[in-house]
């Protein structure tokens, strides 16, 4: 059995942890309405009767229900017996355009089916279920239990919506020609939006095994909320939907979630690229949100207090960085300072303790696993302010124990203290008592300038 996704291996999995010898009825999605995504669901009706035929070989049946709201007219083609489930409901103004008239479609020869039929009869109203007149195929014996029947405008509205879609391309349950057209309009959509993200330096992770009809995405390295969001302010209506989840660390992330577009058959090309100005618009206005705040926090935090570099480098990319994402990853790059680099111990006459340096050392290792974690998570989610903030806090403590790892070798504290405003960054960090005597140990030891002048500040 081919696994498509990590949906559908998911699916799998739970099938097998929760199915038990007392299951009797399993009901499950066609196409997931959150992504659009269609399921293998024949592969995994197959899949259910045999497991539940595994743990329960003395009662192996099990009556299964597909839900065909977002599948019915979003597919080519269904074919009810070729599933092999017992009950397929559907509600057409999903995707046929019509009022909310739901379809059911069951085999009444089914044994299940046909020893519960009879209790529809013995159903209350108010609070049980209410039976229209007409709902039931005459057939079957099911008597309304109301004194209604279905309004005719209801059956007018899905008339006249099957009407309008055959005159779109629609002919006897076959929606091929109507699914090529979306199919046209979808890949068009798609290309726009990669084209503008593109430009603005992000990507985008799709949503795979998705249908013609639905097109669902989340543009990496911003607020997916705040887009959708702007964009309904610009007259694009779009869903957003935060409960289904791409990547698998969006539990640390706030508004990554998917954004949702679907597509009718009498759309045009000429309307998307009507959008794209607008699009480019609303990405444009929650980027610069996104930077706006990163730099509020980074002008607040203590190591970025210091006039003669930040203002200097905030100023400096903003002028010549065109891509404002590119900004906040130069920001979280110099402001923070992306040093990285292996300690080797190379031995000089200056005495350090070797307990203080084997301690130093594992923290020194400690942050840089902690900074690689979150490097990671930035690099492929992009910015985000919970991640930016532990990295910068790792690759901050990197920095102080890359200092405390070195004073065995003057070369490299001159180095790492080279002008003043890594000397002011340096005098940022809170040492213990005992770093402090290590540093004025060296000092008096060498007469250092730099560490002269870093004890002056921490004065």
């Amino acid at each position: 059995m081919e696994i498509i996704n990590e949906t559908v291996q998911n699916i799998y999995a739970n099938i097998e942890t929760n199915l038990t010898p007392e299951t009797k009825c399993f009901v499950i999605s066609h196409v997931i309405r959150d992504t659009g995504e269609e399921l293998p669901i024949k592969e995994i009706c197959e899949f259910v009767r045999k497991r539940k035929k595994e743990i329960s070989p003395d009662d192996p049946e099990i009556f299964i229900i597909i839900d065909g709201a977002q599948a019915l007219g979003n597919l080519p083609q269904i074919d009810f017996t070729e599933i092999g489930c017992d009950a397929y409901v559907g509600t057409p103004h999903k995707t046929m355009g019509s009022t909310p008239l739901g379809l059911g479609f069951i085999n009444p020869d089914h044994p299940t089916i046909r020893k519960n039929l009879p209790q529809l009869n013995r159903l209350f109203w108010q609070d049980q279920q209410v039976i229209l007149d007409g709902m039931f195929d005459p057939s079957l014996g099911i008597k309304p239990n109301v004194n209604d029947s279905i309004d005719r405008r209801d059956v007018f509205g899905f008339t006249h919506a099957i009407e309008h879609l055959s005159a779109n391309g629609y002919a006897s349950g076959n929606f091929e020609k109507i699914n090529a057209k979306r199919r046209e309009l979808k890949v068009h959509f798609k290309k726009n939006i990669q084209d503008i993200t593109r430009e603005s330096g992000l990507e985008i992770t799709e949503v795979e095994q998705g249908t013609d009809f639905i097109y669902s995405f989340t543009v990496s390295g911003i607020d997916n909320r705040k887009f959708a969001q702007e964009l309904s302010r610009q007259g694009i209506f779009v869903s957003y939907i935060d409960r289904t989840k791409l990547q698998s660390d969006d539990d640390h992330r706030v508004g990554n979630g998917v954004i949702r577009a679907s597509f009718d058959v009498d759309n045009t090309k000429d309307e998307i690229d009507e959008f794209k100005d607008k699009i480019t618009s609303a990405l444009s206005i929650v980027i610069e949100e996104e930077f706006a705040a990163f730099e509020v926090q980074a002008e607040k935090a203590m190591v970025f207090k210091q006039p003669d570099n930040v203002v200097h480098l905030l100023s400096w990319m903003r002028e010549r960085a065109k891509s404002p994402v590119v900004k906040v990853a130069m920001a979280a790059s110099i402001l923070l300072m992306v040093l990285s680099h292996k300690i080797a111990k190379d031995p000089t006459e200056i005495v350090l303790n070797e307990k203080f340096f084997q301690t130093e050392l594992a923290e020194l290792d400690r942050n840089q696993t902690r900074y690689n974690e979150y490097r990671s998570l930035f690099e492929r989610d992009g910015f985000q302010h919970r991640i930016v903030e532990e990295m910068g806090m790792a690759e901050y403590m990197i920095e102080k124990y890359k200092l405390l790892t070195s004073l065995y070798d003057e070369k490299k504290i001159n180095t790492l203290l080279a002008d003043d405003a890594s000397l002011h960054v340096a005098a940022s960090f809170k040492y213990s008592n005992e770093e402090r005597e290590q540093l004025e140990s060296v000092f008096n030891q060498t007469g250092n300038k730099k560490i002269g002048k870093l004890l002056e500040l921490l004065a």
